[in-house]
């Protein structure tokens, strides 16, 4: 602990999601030490540019969706906040 200390509040939204990444296998440790301990440099590409990322984000504001659909997103992220009525007990022990 020492050096760590609480977050301040404004910062707390920066950990938003916590992902359980599985600790790699034997295999999978000795392809990771290859990729970062040799000298071979990967060959990128670039696959889409930044012209159509704005299109595409534009397209996606134009899709229609179903009054439904958006009730069931907001019902869906109510039930992740503790404060709400529709959160399970879960959220309410473990999500602050």
């Amino acid at each position: 602990m020492e050096g760590t200390y609480p977050l301040p509040e404004a910062q707390l939204d920066r950990f938003f999601f916590k992902l359980n990444v599985e600790f790699p296998s034997a295999d999978d440790l000795i392809a990771i030490s290859d990729r970062t301990t040799s000298g071979i440099v990967p060959d990128i590409q670039k696959v889409v540019r930044a012209e159509d990322i704005l299109q595409m984000q534009a397209l996606a504001r134009q899709t229609p969706v179903a009054s439904h659909v958006t009730a069931y997103a907001v019902r869906l992220l109510r039930a992740t906040h503790p404060e709400a009525n529709e959160a399970v007990p879960i959220v309410r022990k473990y999500v602050r």
